[in-house]
């Protein structure tokens, strides 16, 4: 590994995101286009080829502003709805790329409350009906006896509403006012926005890995292996509730430094497993009736008009050497902050110890990072998503964020992919464009926090601690 590494792979990786925006552009519809989010992506691309050595400074800003300025746009763009103002609302919306407004407040919640009705009056829910589309897992259905409703769906939106609030203080805890700056830029992106206006489930990917993190400082820190409990339950719970907060089980990677710390790996890995087998007729039918594309990863790519004239794409099944590319660019984009790390890290951030009372607050931005990275990396190189869900890019702030090295290489690297992550959260009907920034984004934050966890893991001279 030479220090010339993360410049080369930076070189590649930038390059692809340019072309890949370029192409997003010159060959969408014209109704598709989204000039202000990709000129935005174009700039901050310009600003790492142009002035390589670039730093933002931010000498202040306060943890509380983020989510303040959540609240303040979700909550009051809600309340304008509420009091009839449509038109209103939806300038706002419009304002971050969110639309069309749905008269239905919650309208995800709303959804899913209704299937889990339309289930007890015995609709078959798994397949496509006239009654309510239901997507979720099949856990949620066992409460159709209790008269659970879309009624509820209001409550729940703003519950989930509060959670992301919540979610969004904790991290600003985490993070330096540079970090702080980009959350409260990220608080009021569309990704995020849509998240909480539709009231949709995937708010979970954010309220885990913060309530987790929360609950482990409430208990002592993380050097305990019984303080990471409310974590590990959490992430087993949203998984059997939404399926995709199972790959937030790469956050407990940062446990194994701990004795028996692989217990909590595994305990999650046999829940998902056999709720797996549990629903394993309703996941077959499930999978085979309700399919759906979304706006960002490789499936999405694949059936995208500009993806089919470049690059051969648009059919039933791509082909394997076209995921293989955006495997390929995935490990690129991981190998990059890998690197990044390796070669400027210093010696506070050389291993992120759980066992080490000092090193508390790093663990737990390790523990979002790797969480957040899972999610995406799942999402866009091996399936596809819609825009809300790139939204747990912000648990990849706080580590991006941390460029405390005295070279100038890890600063300006985390420095450039803080700026693409903020602005990938703007992307909407851009498949190639969003699915580069959310590979680039999250790739690089996960090399950064398994180089770190392997850093740690080798350190086999310190004795255990006690469970």
């Amino acid at each position: 590994m030479t220090r010339h590494a993360p410049f080369v792979l930076r070189w590649v990786v930038f390059g692809f995101f340019a072309v890949a925006i370029l192409l997003s552009e010159l060959l969408a519809e014209s109704g598709s286009r989204q000039l202000p989010g990709r000129t935005f992506a174009l700039v901050v691309v310009l600003i790492w080829a142009l002035l390589p050595a670039h730093r933002i400074k931010i000498s202040a800003w306060p943890a509380w502003a983020p989510p303040v300025l959540f609240v303040v746009f979700s909550l009051g763009a809600y309340v304008v709805q509420w009091l009839g103002r449509d038109g209103l609302a939806g300038s706002l919306y419009q304002v971050v790329a969110v639309g069309p407004v749905i008269e239905r407040d919650f309208f995800d919640s709303w959804l899913t409350l209704e299937g889990v009705r339309c289930y007890g009056e015995g609709v078959d829910v798994s397949q496509d009906n006239d009654c309510a589309f239901f997507n979720y897992g099949p856990v949620l259905l066992l409460l159709a006896p209790l008269g659970v409703s879309g009624a509820l769906g209001t409550a729940l939106g703003l519950a989930f509403m509060l959670g992301v609030a919540i979610g969004f203080l904790v991290l600003a805890r985490l993070t330096n006012a540079r970090g702080r700056f980009a959350l409260s830029f990220m608080a009021v992106s569309g990704a995020v926005v849509l998240m909480t206006e539709r009231g949709n489930f995937h708010s979970f990917l954010i309220l885990v890995p913060a309530l987790g993190i929360a609950a482990m400082k409430l208990l002592g820190g993380p050097s305990r292996l019984r303080n990471w409990a409310p974590l590990t339950a959490l992430i087993a719970f949203a998984g059997v509730v939404v399926w995709y907060p199972f790959t937030q089980i790469a956050a407990l990677i940062a446990a194994l430094r701990l004795k028996r710390g692989w217990l909590l790996i595994a305990s999650v890995a046999v829940v998902a497993g056999l709720y797996a087998w549990w629903g394993r007729d309703y996941l077959a039918v499930s999978a085979e009736s309700q399919q759906w594309i979304g706006q960002f990863g490789f499936v999405a790519i694949s059936a995208s008009t500009f993806a089919s004239s470049m690059l051969g794409l648009g059919q039933a099944s791509a082909p394997v050497w076209a995921w293989g590319l955006v495997v390929a660019f995935a490990a690129l984009a991981i190998a990059w902050g890998w690197v990044s790390a390796a070669s400027g890290r210093t010696p506070n951030w050389q291993t992120v110890d759980p066992t080490d009372a000092k090193a508390a607050n790093r663990v737990y931005v390790l523990v979002a990072a790797l969480a957040g990275s899972a999610a995406l990396f799942a999402t866009a190189a091996l399936s596809s998503g819609y825009q809300y869900r790139a939204a747990a890019l912000v648990l990849c702030v706080p580590l991006l964020a941390a460029s405390v090295a005295k070279t100038r290489a890890w600063r300006n690297n985390s420095a450039t992919v803080l700026l693409v992550a903020a602005s990938t959260v703007f992307f909407m009907n851009s498949p190639l464009a969003m699915t580069a920034g959310v590979l680039i984004a999250s790739g690089f934050a996960a090399g950064v926090a398994l180089c770190l966890v392997a850093a740690t893991l080798v350190r086999r001279s310190e004795r255990a601690p006690r469970s």
